[in-house]
């Protein structure tokens, strides 16, 4: 109901806003520094995912981490469609398997945290039926940490694929 709520309210006057504004700034600056400006923000990005990988087990810092793969991706899939070339579609493709192992990774912590919160609005009384929910809390979390684990060498996998980024 919420996820519904939300979408019927977006702001499509400020979402067309943004696109002029896009789009005027594209038309504004010149193809080549454009691509040099986008290079830019990618190595910034890359460089703000090396230090956070380092603690990726923490959710907060896994979630910026997200946050920043996500950015790159959409800067770099943007300069594919400007200046293609086999690396960039590489960049693309290995962000793409990094970002499908961070998402499952996401969805699996919002289902663990709203099984937590089910579980403490639903605690009194049914101990012995909230057994269950408990142990797949548990594996949920274990699950999660494979995948943290799995994501890290995909993650190395981008960095590698930025030059400056190593």
């Amino acid at each position: 109901k919420v996820f519904k709520k939300n979408i019927h309210n977006i702001d499509y006057n400020l979402l067309n806003k943004t696109d002029e504004k896009i789009k005027h700034l594209c038309n504004k600056e010149s193809r080549k520094e454009i691509i040099k400006k986008s290079n830019t923000f990618i190595v910034d990005e890359a460089q703000k995912i090396k230090k956070l990988k380092t603690n990726i087990d923490n959710i907060d810092k896994a979630h910026k981490l997200r946050k920043h793969l996500k950015s790159i991706d959409a800067i770099a899939a943007l300069l594919y469609h400007t200046a293609q070339n086999q690396n960039l579609k590489k960049l693309v493709a290995s962000i793409q398997h990094a970002g499908i192992l961070l998402g499952v990774w996401h969805d699996k912590v919002v289902l663990e945290n709203s099984l937590k919160n089910f579980i403490e609005k639903n605690k009194k009384g049914a101990k012995n039926k909230l057994q269950p929910l408990k142990k797949l809390i548990n594996r949920v979390r274990m699950e999660n940490q494979q995948l943290l684990k799995k994501s890290s060498s995909k993650i190395n996998s981008v960095l590698q694929k930025i030059p400056v980024a190593r």
